[in-house]
């Protein structure tokens, strides 16, 4: 699908608990890129989601190898530990579920990520998009992701 079709999937997405998400790995794939950014980028990630005292929600990004999309979402490590990067920080609205980059820093500071659920009252399959912020606007990219729940959060890291 191309951003367009992605956008319309979006739209139709549904609401989810936000607490479904904690403690889990996310496996990721990008979509709507053209495979040329794909390929200087990646097609295949983690997110990752943990909560702190209270109701602090975060979570962070891991590099993983880019292998086939039917195999296994391997982590690529640096001195043993997985190479994460991409902090966020996960707030819960009435538009929905959305990952925020700004207490990241660096790069990624101005990006904010909706997420929508592909099926009701699940957080098993979930659909987002990449939006950047400028000045005081969120503008859609076309840059879209599939997550899907993978296994149990074995590791943390410390927040940015």
């Amino acid at each position: 699908m191309g951003p367009r079709e992605l956008r319309r999937v979006f739209e139709r997405g549904h609401r989810f608990d936000v607490g479904e998400m904690v403690g889990h790995e996310y496996h990721g794939v990008s979509l709507g890129l053209p495979r040329i950014v794909e390929r200087v980028t990646w097609k295949k990630f983690k997110k990752v989601f943990r909560r702190d005292d209270g109701d602090t929600m975060r979570g962070w990004n891991v590099r993983v190898v880019q292998n086939l999309i039917d195999e296994e979402w391997l982590d690529r490590t640096k001195a043993g530990r997985p190479v994460t990067y991409g902090h966020f920080a996960v707030h819960e609205s009435a538009d929905g579920v959305l990952l925020d980059y700004s207490a990241g820093g660096g790069l990624l500071r101005r990006v904010r990520d909706p997420l929508v659920s592909l099926q009701s009252s699940s957080a098993d399959r979930l659909l987002g998009f990449t939006k950047v912020e400028l000045f005081g606007r969120r503008v859609p990219t076309p840059s879209f992701f599939l997550l899907e729940r993978g296994g149990p959060l074995t590791y943390d890291v410390a927040p940015c």
